[in-house]
């Protein structure tokens, strides 16, 4: 496991990107459709995130990471107690995201914590031909059951577009994964758009048009993306990303017939 921490403080919302596990290489080619491809070394620098937000005294994760004990700990070092909080905000269920939220032992990280996810997740969570088809392994399967029965009885589900308490909006975004969403917190100096796994590297910034081959469905993928950049660029809207290098928050702006991505510098490493 790996861990930074990266704190910010906008517009009176506290807030930090923790970084899971130990960064990695990609080969971008992997990813880009084959008339695009790269030549010679196309590796990138993958990193992985979740957040963690103080919005009125409301204690808020967006995501929860891989590990839970990893989760708790970083909840520490920033002053929070895992059974202090109160809204996990869901972008997708991809294992990264979501296995944080249980312990070992099947149980809840977060006791105490409400949940938001979207019906679509929802859907392919409680579809069991869907799960098997998607994730051979058994062991696999049994952490998105505990993850279901900790939901369960203290989750909402959103099937579009939904303004939540605290005025924050979840925005689909679909073609990454089942019910893959993003979630757009305002504040009184500007707009927090955590935007999950949606791009996974500035390259489908400039070329917002390229489908990327991770993705469930490129196609619809690039056209949430050609979507999300263009909302973005216009409300100057701090991102942050999923998988860009730490602590992989920026803003975009318009620039030829793409984005051009300028990412924030990580301010504390913990």
């Amino acid at each position: 496991m790996g861990k930074r921490i990266h704190r910010f403080s906008v517009g009176g919302i506290e807030g930090a990107v923790v970084e899971i596990l130990e960064p990695d290489t990609h080969d971008l080619n992997r990813s880009l459709p084959e008339d695009q491809q790269r030549p010679g070394d196309a590796t990138v620098t993958y990193t992985w995130h979740f957040w963690y937000l103080c919005q009125a005294g409301r204690h808020i994760l967006v995501d929860a990471g891989y590990y839970a004990q990893e989760a708790a700990e970083a909840l520490r070092e920033l002053g929070v107690s895992p059974d202090a909080v109160e809204l996990v905000l869901i972008t997708h269920g991809d294992g990264d995201h979501v296995v944080g939220l249980r312990h070992e032992d099947g149980g809840p990280t977060f006791p105490n914590a409400h949940y938001v996810l979207s019906q679509d997740l929802w859907n392919f969570w409680t579809d069991e031909e869907a799960l098997a088809a998607r994730y051979e392994s058994p062991e696999h399967r049994a952490i998105i059951h505990d993850i279901r029965e900790i939901l369960r009885d203290r989750c909402d589900l959103y099937p579009e577009t939904a303004k939540l308490p605290g005025d924050i909006h979840l925005a689909p975004c679909p073609g990454h994964r089942e019910g893959h969403v993003t979630y757009r917190v305002p504040t009184s100096a500007e707009s927090l758009w955590f935007i999950g796994d949606a791009i996974f590297d500035p390259v489908f910034m400039e070329h917002p048009e390229w489908p990327d081959r991770s993705d469930n469905d490129p196609e619809r993928a690039a056209e949430s993306r050609r979507a999300l950049l263009a909302e973005a660029a216009e409300a100057g809207a701090l991102l942050f990303t999923g998988h860009i290098p730490f602590p992989g928050a920026g803003r975009v702006e318009t620039a030829d017939n793409g984005y051009r991505w300028m990412p924030i510098a990580a301010a504390e490493d913990a």
